[in-house]
């Protein structure tokens, strides 16, 4: 899954798409409140296609190197994955 494009072929493409955007860091914790002040950085569409379709009220979101599962409306960190983004 999302290993596979972060050490695949298309590790190169995931990789620069994320050092263009503004890394984002912060101390996470499940059923927090991501906070208000703090940019959300968007997974590149090499990676997101590798990931389960969400429901519609769920996210994805990248923190440091870890994947982010937010809840757009109650704007919480429902879970994470830890050192999975390069």
């Amino acid at each position: 899954m999302a290993g596979t494009v972060t050490h695949g072929p298309a590790a190169g493409r995931v990789e620069k798409s994320l050092r263009r955007a503004e890394p984002v860091k912060l101390t996470l914790k499940v059923n927090q409140t991501y906070p208000q002040n703090i940019p959300l950085q968007s997974l590149p569409p090499t990676l997101l296609q590798n990931l389960p379709v969400l429901p519609p009220e769920l996210e994805y979101r990248v923190v440091g190197h870890a994947l982010v599962l937010r809840d757009i409306g109650a704007n919480l960190i429902v879970d994470f994955i830890p050192d999975l983004i390069p």
